[in-house]
């Protein structure tokens, strides 16, 4: 609400620094997930009520999960830049259709 007030340009700033926020968080979780996965898999810990499961496997997802994120924010940092060279308008654009009501 309030960021839509704000310049297009210092939106563009704002949406761009809040992605990179979200990159270095996403990119913290993911490594720490990661180093869980590998202490899980030395340990060769298993999960109480399914003794035969490994632990390691799905927090290893958990970690690709956090790598999509990442993927996803990349995507939009270039979206962000793409609609910032051919002069579309953020305030312009809505979730799920084109803005205009009939």
């Amino acid at each position: 609400f309030v960021a839509d007030k704000l310049p297009l340009r210092a939106q563009y700033l704002l949406d761009v620094g809040t992605s990179l926020l979200c990159i270095a968080i996403c990119g913290l979780l993911m490594w720490r997930t990661f180093d869980n996965a590998m202490y899980t898999l030395s340990r060769n810990l298993v999960y109480l009520t399914l003794p035969m499961v490994p632990k390691w496997i799905f927090v290893l997802l958990l970690a690709f999960g956090f790598a999509g994120g990442i993927v996803g924010f990349l995507l939009r940092i270039h979206k962000l830049n793409e609609d910032r060279k051919n002069g579309v308008c953020p305030s312009d654009e809505t979730e799920g259709g084109s803005g205009h009501v009939i």
